[in-house]
């Protein structure tokens, strides 16, 4: 469903250090400096007519946030939101509300325990809404379908991948325990939703 609603004030507030980078590849992982890069995959789509977006809100979980366009890594893999408050969305390939999957990642836990835009992305709902406003004033709007949780090396890889024609959301952020070692959180956070259709 798309309606017209302005843009709520957000709090843009950048950080040097990222914590956690999210990557979408064929099994959900996280990559190290030291891992081998794997190619994502998502696809990279020609550009479409809907309006980028630039405004996430989830009532459920109080978030508020900017969109950033984010892109592929030098090692082909998802990137992520320069700091803990923005969401990042998949530039090249689905615009939120066209026909596939939509991708938007964002970080959960900072350091000095700052809170991240995603830290309760888990607590969401079945149901729950989600609306995206694009640089043209309009709302899409999602409503949650499924919230799933994953090893780090579980084998996702249908989850991005749309079977049918509609329009689908899925937003990704890290869960569990943190580890020092491997620079990485050991779960990770999966939440799909669909196109609010009137």
């Amino acid at each position: 469903m798309v309606q017209k609603i302005s843009l709520r004030n957000s709090l843009l507030c950048l950080c040097a250090i990222t914590v956690c980078i999210l990557f979408v590849l064929s099994a959900i992982r996280s990559a190290t400096h030291n891992d081998t890069p794997i190619a994502p995959i998502v696809s990279v789509v020609p550009a479409v007519s809907r309006a980028k977006p630039i405004g996430l809100i989830i009532p459920a979980i109080n978030v508020d946030a900017i969109i950033e366009p984010i892109g592929l890594t030098p090692e082909g893999a998802l990137g992520a939101p320069a700091g803990p408050y923005n969401a990042g969305w998949f530039s090249r390939g689905v615009t939120p509300g066209d026909k596939g999957v939509a991708i938007i990642d964002g970080h959960y836990g900072w350091k000095d325990h700052i809170p991240a835009i995603f830290n309760n992305l888990a607590s969401v709902k079945k149901g729950d809404r989600i609306f995206i406003y694009s640089a043209k004033g309009d709302t899409t709007i999602f409503t949650v379908t499924k919230i799933a949780s994953y090893g780090e090396n579980a084998s996702t890889s249908d989850i991005f991948v749309s079977h049918d024609t509609g329009a689908h959301l899925v937003i990704v952020t890290c869960a569990g325990v943190w580890s020092v070692a491997e620079k990485s959180y050991s779960e990770r956070v999966v939440v799909s939703a669909d196109l609010e259709v009137l």
